[in-house]
């Protein structure tokens, strides 16, 4: 009657066992060179400096239980993150960690809207910064676009130019401090959700009615909140040209020597005018130079 191969579970061949299970029985160690090393790897045998020495096999069985056991609680998990990706699509919830998908969904959602489109404008950017092509098809179909720049993206003097660009199209641009992820809100209907984890993007999309309406809701608190966009330049009657440039500049966040550069004057020059707007405003900081501003539709 052939023998039953006991150590067959974790890998070991009929050559190993029968050589293992005779060194156990007699003083016989294996010599083979493959035997050996498998065995070793097995954690059945053991080199030390007086040779070889046999190792239980009730060991090597409970580490290969454990590692087992240790798959099935990993299985378990990756079981319950599929589940819950199914749950949010059934109720609807789309995820995506794929760039081309959330290129596709952000065209999806933008051609959406029939009445107006409220956007979150703040990476992750999959592209270079532009002007979107489906702007115009939006503006020639009278589609209202709200959108809410975060103020620390003015920096780049190309990301000015293409808000410029924007609003010289139709868009209603407004800024604020922070925002908490990239949003577009196509009418009621239609919501993506943009983040990034890792220097890798995700995405939400989002048919989902209750949680489109927070979402409306969030925005709508935040435009509230955010300062009208205006381009430097747009001068106004209520004060000079020269310092109504800068005060756009510094409401949106950019520093002396970036509002230095921007206007062709030196860093001095600059310092002396902000210095200016504080005294007439009657304010001390940068910020509160920006919010009397705003308070008092100076820009």
């Amino acid at each position: 009657m052939p023998q039953r191969r006991i150590l067959k579970e974790i890998g070991i061949t009929q050559e190993a066992e029968d050589a293992y299970f005779l060194g156990l029985r007699t003083d016989i160690r294996p010599t083979d060179p493959a035997v050996v090393d498998e065995l070793v790897r097995a954690g059945l045998l053991q080199q030390t400096t007086f040779g070889t020495q046999l190792l239980p096999a009730s060991t090597a069985m409970r580490q290969l239980l454990q590692q087992r056991e240790e798959s099935v609680t990993r299985t378990r998990g990756l079981l319950a993150d599929l589940l819950s990706i199914e749950n949010l699509t059934y109720k609807g919830f789309r995820f995506t960690a794929d760039v081309d998908e959330i290129r596709q969904w952000y065209g999806l959602v933008t051609m959406q809207a029939t009445n107006i489109l409220r956007i979150f404008d703040r990476p992750p950017y999959l592209d270079p910064h532009t002007l979107s092509p489906t702007m115009e098809p939006l503006v020639d179909k009278q589609v209202t676009i709200h959108t809410i720049y975060r103020r620390q993206e003015f920096a780049s003097e190309a990301f000015l130019q293409v808000v410029r660009d924007s609003v010289a199209h139709g868009e209603v641009a407004r800024v604020a401090e922070g925002l908490p992820f990239r949003l577009i809100v196509a009418d009621e209907s239609e919501a993506l959700i943009m983040w990034t984890t890792e220097n890798e993007p995700n995405a939400f999309l989002i048919a989902n009615q209750k949680v489109i309406s927070l979402l409306i809701h969030l925005f709508n608190d935040l435009w509230k909140r955010a300062f009208e966009f205006r381009s430097p330049t747009s001068t106004t009657d209520k004060i000079a040209p020269e310092l109504h440039d800068i005060l756009v500049l510094l409401a949106l966040g950019l520093p002396d020597a970036a509002i230095a550069k921007r206007l062709g004057l030196s860093e001095r020059t600059i310092g002396r005018r902000i210095k200016h707007l504080a005294d007439t405003l009657g304010v001390e900081s940068r910020f509160q130079i920006g919010m009397q501003a705003v308070r008092f539709g100076l820009i």
